[in-house]
């Protein structure tokens, strides 16, 4: 157990914060619904988009939905984060989360939730494929049929989020290339997949000399990824529930009439 603490502690932590939080949903009750992202609810509660990807159907015992959830976890888990580092490996499944409940939101109705780890999944499958995008040829061709696969089930499977899965993925791509303006995680990559010469990190160190320059770089990225996608979905949610009250008093008075 130290061991796989001392290669996976990211995974190791999302996968404790899951099981407690499902635990707490199977002994409280309607605690699932006050974490669930709903478009009607997020401009007045915006921890929603995060909140949500912490929770998970509670239908069948044990969950299903928790369980393939943690299963490409851990999968992805072994192969990503020894790649990119804990910090930065909890904070792509982060954004993930978040990205995904912001393409619920903005391809839903306002009044469809919709809760699980999925998009922070997603997000963390094509990062890695942004990784490998100039080598481990076999490695990334295996990985981008299991994301098109887990995607497809996604959209032709009734109740399941495919809205979620796309803005997760959508997140892993640009934060992917960002993991790329770092060296060491070319290197790791390369040495991980037995390919340093298809991962050669010299055109990154080119491009962004100093390690420093390269850090800021990164963390600007993130920071204007989220900021602009929540920006743009609270303001889309402020409109549409606008829209949605005044529809409903409207149709209420034309009711009683």
């Amino acid at each position: 157990m130290q061991k796989l603490w001392m290669r996976v502690p990211g995974t190791i932590i999302i996968t404790a914060v899951l099981l407690v939080f499902y635990i707490v949903q199977l002994a409280v009750d309607d605690f699932t619904e006050d974490m669930v992202v709903r478009g009607i609810y997020v401009v007045e509660e915006p921890w929603r988009l995060l909140s949500s990807g912490v929770v998970h159907s509670t239908e069948t015992l044990p969950s299903s939905h928790l369980l393939s959830n943690l299963l490409m976890l851990w999968y992805i888990g072994l192969l990503l984060e020894k790649i990119v580092g804990t910090v930065r490996f909890i904070a792509i499944f982060a954004v993930g989360v978040v990205a995904g409940s912001v393409a619920t939101v903005l391809l839903t109705s306002p009044i469809d939730g919709a809760l699980g780890a999925s998009g922070g999944i997603f997000a963390l499958c094509t990062a890695l494929l942004m990784v490998l995008r100039k080598g481990a040829n076999a490695a990334f061709r295996s990985l981008a049929i299991v994301v098109v696969i887990m995607f497809l089930q996604g959209v032709l499977m009734p109740g399941v989020s495919w809205e979620g899965h796309l803005g997760g993925a959508i997140a892993g791509i640009v934060l992917g290339i960002a993991a790329r303006f770092q060296p060491y995680v070319l290197e790791r990559a390369g040495m991980a997949f037995h390919s340093p010469e298809a991962l050669d990190p010299a055109v990154t160190r080119n491009r962004i000399a100093t390690a420093g320059a390269r850090r800021i770089a990164e963390i600007a990225i993130y920071g204007i990824f989220l900021t602009v996608i929540v920006w743009v979905c609270l303001n889309y949610a402020a409109g549409v529930k606008w829209t949605t009250a005044s529809s409903t008093e409207w149709s209420t008075v034309a009711q009683t009439q």
